[in-house]
């Protein structure tokens, strides 16, 4: 009888020790590191591992005594099905997870192995690869940051926010699975005789884009945009497209940078002060075979052996020319060339951005300022006199590069990769 007593009250004793709240369920830093070099496909995650448990003073994420949270199970479901966000590597160690998962039992490596998916899941599909190499890429608009440990805390909140991304990205995931189903049953090439492979590869790399957009960029009232593979750009107001115009960008040796401004101001009948590396390259050979040639085309010297175009009609900014200044002398601008938006292929410029609807550009831009009429803008334009004026507000412009666009059916457009950069960011997602 006193031994069944005793015996009775060390299970109580041991399972109440199991349960404390005295005693939460720790991993130790010295775990972390054993963990790590057990699983080297998780090194790069080895400092966020030491954050988020070090934030939760070494306590259990994924557990709550023996109870597994419920967001453990979302996350391995998406983690497993990776390949439905783009992302074109499998999660590791899918053995160990597997018997994880058949296995409740909460332990040090077990709650390890839930972070770590954690980490490989969300830097995967939510952060994209590292901004440096995007940089490579030519990317220089401000790059999205995820916070390991706020985005946990969010999703801990509402496992919802893991479908919380811009309607570029989902709409080319609906696009994604189209062709994935198509690869599945078979079908080798779609209408246009492009191999299946090549179309997932190039939804795959526009995904992978989109995670670079802050939301700062996606969740905007007013926004001009430029996409320099289709030729295209879209002006922005009240969240909705009220001008869409045709563009000529820069050429092979002349790229058009991709990065963001502000538009503060509008110059009508503008002098076309000539980069220096034009007028070395170009028009001093010509110069040298016509001494006529500057006043051909209605140039003048200004300054200490400047050169500039005057204003009007043969002016090759044409009659305005739209500013956000940054250190890269882009800006959006008219041209007399019209012409040349019958080109299919319209990388043709210095590196700014022709705009085949720029007097409607500037009609809409303006049209809520009181000092401006489209009559008056006309007049402007054609005054042969420059003339500056600054918005009453600045104007977000953003230079993208996307060669693949997605409408909300997850129909995709296709567009020529025009400086080459597609296959450098599938290098980068192996």
């Amino acid at each position: 009888m006193h031994t069944r007593i005793i015996i009775t009250f060390l299970t109580f004793f041991v399972w109440s020790c199991k349960t404390s709240p005295d005693q939460p369920q720790t991993i130790a830093a010295t775990t972390i590191d054993q963990f790590i070099k057990s699983h080297p496909d998780f090194s790069a995650y080895g400092k966020d591992l030491e954050t988020l448990y070090k934030e939760r003073q070494q306590r259990y994420i994924w557990f709550d005594g023996e109870d597994r949270n419920d967001l453990a199970d979302v996350l391995y479901n998406r983690a497993r099905q990776i390949e439905r966000e783009g992302i074109p590597v499998a999660l590791p160690y899918r053995v160990q997870y597997e018997k994880l998962f058949n296995d409740d039992k909460a332990t040090p490596e077990h709650d390890l192995l839930l972070t770590a998916m954690y980490l490989f899941y969300v830097q995967k599909t939510q952060a994209g690869i590292d901004p440096a190499k995007s940089k490579q890429l030519g990317w220089f608009l401000p790059r999205k940051k995820v916070d390991f440990a706020d985005y946990l805390d969010e999703l801990m909140a509402d496992e919802n926010a893991l479908d919380e991304q811009p309607a570029m990205y989902t709409n080319l995931r609906k696009g994604l699975q189209r062709y994935q189903e198509m690869k599945s049953k078979g079908i080798a090439t779609d209408a246009a005789g492009v191999s299946v492979d090549q179309r997932i590869k190039a939804i795959i790399v526009n995904m992978e884009r989109c995670r670079w957009l802050s939301k700062s960029e996606t969740d905007i009232p007013e926004y001009v945009a430029v996409n320099i593979p289709s030729y295209r750009m879209r002006y922005v107001r009240d969240g909705k497209t009220v001008l869409e115009s045709d563009v000529i960008v820069g050429d092979e040796a002349n790229k058009t940078v991709v990065f963001s401004g502000k538009m503060s101001y509008l110059v009508f009948s503008p002098y076309w002060n000539i980069p220096q590396s034009i007028v070395e390259k170009e028009i001093k050979p010509e110069l040298a075979k016509d001494k006529d040639y500057l006043e051909k085309r209605n140039m003048e010297w200004y300054g200490k052996d400047r050169l500039r175009q005057k204003p009007g009609a043969d002016n090759s900014l044409g009659l305005v020319k739209f500013m956000f200044p940054n250190q890269n002398n882009i800006y959006l601008h008219d041209t007399p060339e019209k012409i040349l938006f019958n080109k299919e292929d319209r990388a043709l410029s210095h590196g700014c951005v022709r705009v085949q609807k720029a007097r409607e550009l500037a009609v809409k831009i303006l049209d809520g300022d009181k000092n401006w009429t489209p009559e008056k803008i006309d007049q402007a334009m054609h005054a042969g006199k420059e003339q500056e004026y600054a918005l009453d507000r600045k104007i977000p412009v953003y230079l993208t590069y996307f060669t693949a666009v997605a409408d909300e059916s997850g129909n995709v457009t296709f567009y020529d990769d025009v400086y080459k950069r597609d296959d450098k960011v599938i290098q980068f997602l192996y």
